[in-house]
């Protein structure tokens, strides 16, 4: 299969499509393309791993997650990572988008990845059966031992799952379940509604949420409030955030990534680009998104910060002072019909 002539699709760090090149070109060139991975998890909580056959054009004889690809012009990703998942490992199972990470390495033969990766991951019972060009070996492993090997000897490991086992949410354990994808969730759960409006307003959060957000020309938003605790609390988010993004931002300690530091310095943060934004002022779990564009500002209720209100877009985007200005005053807005903490 790497004999035959691929295509791959190129893209800007937004992921949106600039072209396409023959595969090994893209590789010797370093080009931004666009790839997908697979982790899959069994009942017993052990990851899948594969180890590359040696003879594919780079990192041949390393092990890995149980399946690595690119998707063809004009085929999803999702579609194209089902397709290799069986082609590489004989097998199916339903996937779960995660999120995206994009990386770049070379390699001692003079290729390249310079990648952004979607990433899935689905549960799986039954029998593997590789194909042997694609993987001369399998295990199924449990994350423990995964961290030990890694850090004893990272050279038997991909440079791309080395990556995802340093930033943790790509290979977040699946929850118990039937193994069908996780639908996301819109309210966090972790307020504690006492007043008599209080029931109504993770409602009203979600719905001014949706509003700002469609106003704003936006692609996702959150709201967070101070809780009694004096850590941000998830109230509100846009649908479609991968599971493992929303785990990590329910809860958000002040001074830490956008929001918090909007929150603990009392004024805006703005990313163009949260994938290549190099301030220090985003987490890396932020990239999970795939999203670019980035503002969070702090809700005010009078002079006191009480929580932080983001949008964000697929695409870079530098918000005006106009914009900024009506987000201040949406958070005020929201500061009003905050719930109960």
């Amino acid at each position: 299969m790497e004999a035959r002539e691929e295509r791959l699709i190129l893209v800007d760090t937004a992921d949106q499509v600039t072209g396409s090149a023959e595969k090994i070109d893209v590789h010797r060139r370093g080009l931004l393309h666009r790839a997908f991975s697979v982790i899959v998890w069994d009942s017993e909580g052990r990851q899948l791993l594969q180890k590359r056959a040696a003879a594919k054009y780079h990192s041949g004889g390393v092990w890995t997650n149980a399946c690595c690809g690119h998707p063809r012009p004009g085929e999803s990703v999702k579609a194209a990572a089902l397709r290799r998942l069986g082609e590489e490992m004989g097998f199916a199972c339903p996937l779960e988008w995660l999120g995206i990470v994009q990386y770049h390495a070379s390699f001692e033969n003079g290729l390249s990845e310079n990648e952004v990766v979607h990433v899935f991951r689905g549960r799986y019972d039954g029998p593997v059966t590789p194909d042997p060009t694609e993987a001369e070996d399998y295990r199924w492993c449990a994350p423990d031992r995964i961290q030990r090997d890694i850090a004893t000897a990272p050279d038997r490991f991909s440079v791309w799952f080395q990556r995802y086992i340093a930033e943790e949410w790509p290979v977040a354990r699946m929850p118990p379940g039937t193994g069908a994808p996780i639908s996301g969730c819109n309210l966090s759960r972790g307020w504690n509604m006492t007043s008599d409006k209080s029931t109504e307003a993770p409602d009203r959060m979600a719905d001014a949420l949706t509003r700002i957000v469609g106003d704003l020309a936006a692609d996702s938003g959150t709201i967070h409030f101070l809780g009694a605790d004096q850590q941000l609390h998830l109230a509100a988010a846009t649908s479609g955030m991968p599971q493992p993004v929303l785990d990590i931002i329910r809860t958000i300690p002040v001074g830490k990534g956008m929001a918090g530091l909007a929150v603990a310095r009392g004024e805006p943060v703005n990313a163009c680009n949260i994938q290549t934004d190099t301030s220090g002022d985003v987490r890396p779990g932020a990239k999970a998104t795939g999203l670019a564009g980035s503002i969070v500002v702090p809700i005010f209720d009078g002079e006191t910060v009480v929580g932080a209100l983001g949008v964000a877009n697929r695409a870079e985007r530098t918000f005006t002072d106009d914009e900024i200005a009506r987000l201040l005053e949406e958070g005020r807005q929201l500061a009003a019909e905050r719930p109960a903490s």
